[in-house]
């Protein structure tokens, strides 16, 4: 699984208008092939945003989707270009959950990753 992290400063229209405007937030991005969830963080005037899908394409999707959503919603001087970041999910535990943390076959050693200790 592949998360994306986006990372908005100076945010304050955009955290007002996603409120505003959840219901097709969760369209848009929840009809991504292969979305499994989302977040939304409001930190002082920052807003960051945590989407996870099955694979680097979709993940990838979310933002390029959400970057036109927020062409068209935020006016442009309202809004700054996010910090993004993508990368392999690699552990996942819940609240609860009595089973040993879920590690995730892509963040797993392959034999070329795995050298004797140095000596």
């Amino acid at each position: 699984m592949y998360a994306i992290v986006r990372r908005y400063t100076g945010a304050e229209g955009l955290i007002a208008t996603l409120a505003r405007r959840q219901d097709e937030v969760r369209q848009l991005i929840g009809s991504v092939a292969g979305f499994v969830s989302y977040q939304a963080i409001r930190s002082g005037d920052q807003l960051i945003t945590v989407s996870v899908c099955h694979d680097r394409q979709g993940a990838e999707e979310t933002t390029r989707r959400a970057a036109e959503w927020v062409r068209q919603q935020v006016p442009a001087d309202q809004v700054r270009v996010p910090e993004v970041v993508v990368g392999d999910l690699f552990l996942e535990f819940k609240a609860g959950s009595t089973a040993p943390p879920e590690a995730y076959p892509s963040a797993m050693p392959r034999p070329a990753d795995v050298r004797p200790p140095a000596r």
